[in-house]
Order: C-alpha cells, then structure tokens, then sequence
C-alpha cells in the first residue's frame, strides 16, 4: 500500500458497470461528484461551508466509494442526488454536515478527555501496591462476571484482560499489568505504557441527552449520520454508558493511540479475510514501518469479552481513508481547533433542510 495523499476522483465512473448496483442512483451521484470537481473553479462557494470547493467534491466522492456498506453507500447517493442543484450549494453543504458530524466521532484526545470528572490519584504501582493476590482476584471477577462496563476504568480493566495485557498493534506488555503481578513478559517481549482506545469517541454528541434542547440537534445529526451512512444503530449501541462497551474499545500503545485516534492508522480487513483479521494501515507508511501488518484481535472469553466491533472498525477505515485521499485531513483538525477555543462547533452546514431530512429519515426524535 502506498502512502495516502489528496487525490483526484477516480474516472471513469466506477459504479457504471458495477453489477451490484440496483438502480442507476450510486451512478448518478457520483457523476455529480465528478462534475463538481471538475467545474469547482466557477462554483460560487457557498455561504458558511469552509470546505473548499474542491474538497466537497472529492470528500463526496471518495465517500460513496468507501462506504463500509451497500446500504451506507446507497443512502449517500439518495442525499447527493436530492442535493444535485444548478449552483451547487446543497451539495457543499452536505458535505460539510458529514464532514462536521462524521469525522467528530472518532477520539481526538488522550486519555479521560476535558469534559470527564477526573478518577481519584493513585499512588504509583511501586509504592502502597496492594498485594499481588488482590489483583489477581479481581482480574478472576471481572473475567466471569458477565456484566458489560459502564465507565472508562471498567472497560480499560476489563479489555486489558481480553487482550492479554498488551497492545493490540505493537504487541509490548503493558508496564503497570507486570507491575501489578497480572501478566509477565518474555526476554524478547518489550514493555509499554498502553491507553484505552475508544473507536468512537466518548466525548463526542453521541453522549449527549436528547432531551438537552441546546445540544439535541447536533447529537440527533450524529447518530442519524451514522445509522445512515455506517448503518450502525448508534442510539441503541453506543448512547451513555454504552460507549464504554467492548465492542468500542482496545488496548493500545500511547502513541498507536494517538495515530488511531488522528486517524493516521487504521485496520483493514476484505470480505475473505477470516472473522477479526485485520491488516495494519497508515496515511505513512514510515509510521508502521517495522510493525506486522497482520493483526489477529482474540479474547478468551467471546461472551463475557467481546471482541471489537467489525463495523465499527470498518467505519473508522473508511473515515480515514476518506479523509486522506479527499484533502479533508487539514479541515479535521480546524474543527478541533475551534471546539478547544469555543467549545462548540461552529454552524457550518448545519442547513435546516438537510438536517430534518437526515433525521427524519432515520426516525430519531430530537425533543
């Protein structure tokens, strides 16, 4: 795989003789991606949509075809077709709403975020460490009990477990599991400090009540766009406590975990490949040179500790590579940078038509 960079569209049309195609609506659409970036220099930009032109056109583009679904794929072209319009401005606007919504769930922070209430000190593992046996057992509890976690310390414990102490990228032990007597590491095996990653983020407007009418329409446009686009049930899945749920979380190396949550790296798998089989991807290669590509997700216990969620995965792949090959990178973190400075994101795209479409469609009530 070479590195990922801005890229043109691929022409000629790619969905024009795809037999899995059902009707000619994912042709069409991405016609009308290839128009717009063709013609993107006389395109009048519209009214508070930063994303360039350009980048509307190929982040569209390069959407419909990485969707991680048909019927993600699908749903996109109907909004891109709905929004086709002589000047255009619907198609920029809806790029900005995915842009703004969909790109913002995956973490961009480390460790518990700013708006989460801090965990009481601990003493390090050297001093005032409970004996070896007290962790033992509660590594034994938290193995049977069969009770998903609820907060970030449960969930790091309990996927600590599942994924035998050590990062799931890189492989190294983590350094407080061999000080704590939960796990030991061989002459070859190097120790790390690992994190909890989330694949989607904790601190985004998943997490948001819906009944908070100053952010019930931003948090109601996130999950709509990730049942529509990732065909992922967030709502159900992914709402309060649910975000810590396994299916969500990993161990992994500080600075793996930084790159997955900058969406620099990310897991690939093909339709053949056996269940959590994954191939180790990067927008660099340079950044996972020397690491295996292969990476094989296990846990000793699939029920009480379930694996990473292929789809949600599959979604994180697709948003990075999107991300990557449409120029949208830089843009990514302009909104991060702006979230840190006001503390909420600025109404970009936020059209009140397409928004009751998105949610309406998806049947999430907002109030």
């Amino acid at each position: 795989m070479s590195d990922l960079h801005p890229r043109a569209l691929p022409r000629p049309n790619p969905f024009a003789s795809d037999p899995t195609t059902s009707d000619s609506m994912i042709e069409k659409a991405y016609n009308t991606c290839l128009e717009l970036e063709a013609k993107h220099e006389q395109v009048v930009k519209a009214f508070d949509v930063r994303l360039p032109t350009l980048i509307c056109a190929r982040f569209l583009g390069y959407m419909l075809l990485e969707a991680p679904t048909q019927g993600g794929r699908a749903e996109l072209a109907w909004e891109i077709d709905r929004c086709a319009s002589e000047n255009c401005t619907e198609l920029q606007e809806l790029a900005q709403l995915y842009s703004d919504h969909l790109l913002r769930v995956f973490p961009r922070t480390m460790g518990p975020t700013r708006n989460s209430t801090p965990t009481t000190a601990q003493s390090h593992p050297s001093e005032s460490a409970p004996p070896l046996d007290f962790h033992r057992d509660r590594v034994a509890k938290s193995s049977r009990s069969s009770s998903p976690p609820t907060t970030h310390a449960d969930a790091k414990e309990q996927a600590l477990i599942r994924d035998n102490h050590r990062c799931v990228v890189c492989r190294k032990v983590d350094i407080t599991s061999k000080k704590k007597g939960l796990t030991t590491n061989q002459p070859n095996e190097f120790l790390t400090k690992t994190h909890l990653a989330h694949i989607f983020d904790r601190s985004t407007d998943l997490n948001e009540d819906l009944h908070d009418n100053s952010k019930s329409t931003y948090a109601a446009s996130a999950h709509a766009i990730l049942f529509r686009f990732g065909q992922i049930s967030s709502l159900e899945e992914l709402n309060g406590p649910g975000i810590h749920r396994l299916q969500n979380a990993m161990t992994i190396d500080a600075v793996m975990h930084e790159l997955f949550a900058d969406l620099t790296i990310w897991f690939e798998r093909n339709g053949d490949d056996p269940p959590h089989h994954y191939r180790l991807a990067a927008s660099d290669e340079g950044v996972i040179a020397g690491f295996s590509r292969n990476i094989v997700f296990t846990t000793p216990d699939e029920e009480r500790l379930p694996l990473p969620d292929p789809r949600y995965l599959a979604l994180h792949a697709a948003c990075a590579r999107v991300a990557h090959l449409s120029g949208a990178g830089e843009y990514i973190d302009e909104v991060l940078r702006d979230l840190e400075t006001t503390g909420v994101l600025a109404p970009h795209g936020s059209s009140d038509v397409l928004y009751h479409a998105l949610v309406r469609r998806t049947d999430i009530d907002a109030f």
